[in-house]
C-alpha cells in the first residue's frame, strides 16, 4: 500500500507534526498493518506537501518506535513482538504505581472533575472514530495523575518513555476491540483514585494496566479472550 486512503490533504503549517498525526492515527486504527511498507513520495503526494516534513514525520515514528526506516529500503510499521509489549506494559506498572502512591493524598475533587472529563472526551473521540484523539487524552488522564506526584524525576522518566508511544501500542493491538473499550478501562481507576485507601488506587492502577497488557498479548499471539472482553465491557457500559 502506497499510502492510507483516508488520509486528508494538509493546508496549514507545521506539516511535520500534522503528517506524523495521520500516519499515527492509520496505525492505531488498524488502516496501516504491521509490516505494511511507506512510501515517502506517495504519502507527500496525497497530503498536499512535500517529502521533507514526511521524511521528518518518518524519523519522529521511528524514534517512537512505531515504525523502523531500512536504508536503501524505505519504511514500515513496524511489527510488535511479546518482548515490546512486555517490556512497556511492566516498565508502565512499575512508575505509574509509584506515581499513584504519591499522588493519592493531592488529588482533589477538581482533580477528579478534570479526570472524568478526559474519560468522557476519550469516549467521545472514540464515538468519532478519531483514535489519535483517544490516544491524546488517554496520555493527558495519565500525566495528570503523574504531575500530581510531586515527583519531578518521576515525572521525568515517565515523559522520557514516550507515554504516547505505548498508548498508540494499546489502541493498535487492541484495535479489533474499539476505542471506545479502552476509554471506558479508566472508569474503575477514576472510582479507586476516589475511594478510600492508596493501596486499592495502586492496585486498581496494576489492574488497568496489567487487563490491557495481557489482552494485547492474547491478541498479538492470536489468542483473543472475546468471553472476558464481552464480560468487562458490558460490565463498563453498566456502570457508565
Amino acid at each position: 500500500m502506497d499510502a492510507p486512503t483516508n488520509m486528508k490533504p494538509l493546508a496549514t503549517a507545521s506539516y511535520r507534526q500534522m503528517v506524523g498525526e495521520q500516519l499515527r492515527a492509520a496505525i492505531a486504527s488498524g488502516e496501516l498493518a504491521a509490516g505494511e511498507r511507506l512510501n515517502e513520495v506517495a504519502v507527500a503526494k496525497q497530503l498536499g506537501v512535500s517529502p521533507t516534513p514526511v521524511r521528518e514525520a518518518f524519523r519522529d515514528l521511528e524514534q517512537a518506535g512505531l515504525i523502523e526506516v531500512v536504508p536503501y529500503r524505505g519504511a514500515r510499521v513496524r511489527p510488535l513482538t511479546e518482548r515490546d509489549l512486555s517490556e512497556i506494559y511492566s516498565l508502565r506498572a512499575h512508575l505509574e504505581q509509584m506515581g499513584i502512591r504519591l499522588a493519592y493524598s493531592r488529588l482533589g475533587e477538581s482533580d477528579f472533575e478534570e479526570l472524568a472529563g478526559l474519560i468522557r472526551e476519550m469516549e467521545q473521540c472514540a464515538r468519532n472514530d478519531d483514535p489519535s484523539g483517544v490516544v491524546r487524552h488517554d496520555v493527558a488522564f495519565h500525566r495528570l495523575i503523574m504531575a500530581r506526584s510531586d515527583h519531578s524525576l518521576l515525572l521525568k522518566t515517565w515523559e522520557q518513555i514516550h507515554p504516547s508511544r505505548w498508548t498508540y501500542v494499546t489502541v493498535r493491538v487492541l484495535a479489533n476491540r474499539g476505542p471506545l473499550y479502552i476509554a471506558q478501562r479508566h472508569w474503575p481507576l477514576l472510582e479507586a483514585l476516589r475511594g478510600p485507601s492508596p493501596e486499592l488506587a495502586v492496585d486498581a492502577a496494576a489492574k488497568h494496566i496489567e487487563l490491557v497488557g495481557d489482552e494485547a498479548m492474547q491478541v498479538l499471539r492470536g489468542k483473543p479472550d472475546e468471553e472476558k472482553h464481552d464480560s468487562d465491557a458490558s460490565e463498563a457500559l453498566g456502570k457508565h
